[in-house]
């Protein structure tokens, strides 16, 4: 029979695991990954792209013409189909 390997416990293939993702801190205090999270948070943050002033008011235009848009042609079919719905119901 060959020899077979001890099995790992949980806890060190969950290490390994955190390991190969690139997470550097390891299980058992509650707080050790903080400083290494709020780092990798910190360069994540400076790669975001905002956009200027400019760009916000025109898509902000853009969203405010479309939303009128829509409302005036539901309103359209709302009013249509209310006529045509009163016609064959009411007779008016």
């Amino acid at each position: 029979m060959a020899d077979v390997p001890p099995a790992a416990s949980v806890e060190e293939e969950q290490n390994e695991a955190l390991q190969l993702k690139g997470v550097s801190f390891r299980f058992g205090g509650r707080f050790k990954g903080i400083g290494t999270f709020l780092q990798e948070v910190r360069a994540e943050y400076r790669k975001v792209s905002w956009p200027s002033r400019k760009q916000i008011a025109v898509e902000t235009g853009v969203v405010l013409a479309v939303c009128t848009l829509l409302t005036l042609v539901v309103l359209g079919y709302d009013w249509v189909f209310a006529g045509i719905a009163n016609r064959i119901f009411y007779g008016q």
